[in-house]
């Protein structure tokens, strides 16, 4: 995927689906959508990476999930599959949040793969801190 002109990699065997966006994202990191008559909490890549660059016309949303917790990642542009070698973050990264590794794209680019079960566990956490809240 690309936000912005950075490129990100999501790990096939956890994307469910792909969807286009009917509008594009307001001015909130974190979101929901309605997706076949159940809440999907939504993240804006954009504004969680604060990746800045060109946005696209219409936004993308890549539904992912891992366990029975789904996600939905907004970004700009689809790129589609390819295999990739995924090279360990050094330990100087260590403390990155939802970055799991690197790889170095065919177009010579340096992209980064993204953690989804840790973005998924982390927006569960929320979740359920909200619901404690509101009781």
């Amino acid at each position: 995927i690309n936000v912005g002109n950075t490129p990100l990699v999501i790990p096939l065997d956890m994307v469910t689906e792909c969807l286009e966006s009917d509008q594009h994202s307001q001015a909130l990191t974190y979101d929901y959508r309605e997706l076949r008559g159940r809440p999907l909490p939504l993240i804006n890549l954009r504004r969680h990476f604060d990746i800045e660059g060109a946005k696209a016309k219409r936004e993308n949303i890549v539904v992912v999930s891992h366990g029975k917790y789904q996600l939905g990642l907004v970004v700009d542009h689809l790129l589609g599959e390819q295999q990739i070698v995924i090279k360990p973050l050094g330990s100087i990264f260590s403390q990155l949040r939802d970055i799991s590794g690197s790889s170095i794209l065919g177009s010579g680019q340096v992209a980064l793969i993204l953690d989804v079960p840790g973005m998924l566990q982390r927006m569960h956490e929320q979740e359920q801190g909200a619901r404690h809240l509101d009781s």
